[in-house]
């Protein structure tokens, strides 16, 4: 229990200071500050601020995943368009914090440009 409370301090401190700046920008010691953990317990469960990053990632795709396989979605469709904008909309700080990476915008305009005629303007 402790262990999942930590973790989900470390990103949502992580997601937040994305949400202010890019994550260039971002010292390991700002997201200690805004999640109140020390150093030696983020280096127990972190090698660095990228493998933060790329869990915070990894934890929201197993979450689409697990919601996907609850429903027992059995539909022939390609993709699961309907789920994807509703993750999109509940998860809508770690994607404006994902789109303020210098490059990611311009790489998946396509998906903005989705978004919108989806009406999630938001995102």
């Amino acid at each position: 229990m402790r262990i999942r409370r930590t973790r989900s301090l470390l990103s949502n401190a992580l997601v937040a200071l994305m949400q202010e700046k890019s994550i260039d920008k971002i010292t390991v010691q700002e997201v200690l500050d805004r999640a109140t953990v020390g150093r030696s317990t983020f280096y127990l469960h972190y090698r660095d601020k990228d493998d933060l990053f790329l869990c915070v990632l990894e934890d929201g795709l197993e979450m689409w995943s697990t919601a996907l396989l609850r429903k027992r979605e059995k539909s022939y469709r390609v993709a699961p368009v309907a789920e994807f904008f509703m993750h999109v909309g509940d998860a809508k700080n770690l994607y404006r914090a994902l789109w303020s990476i210098p490059g990611v915008s311009t790489r998946f305009s396509s998906l903005r440009r989705a978004t919108s005629l989806a009406g999630s303007p938001d995102v």
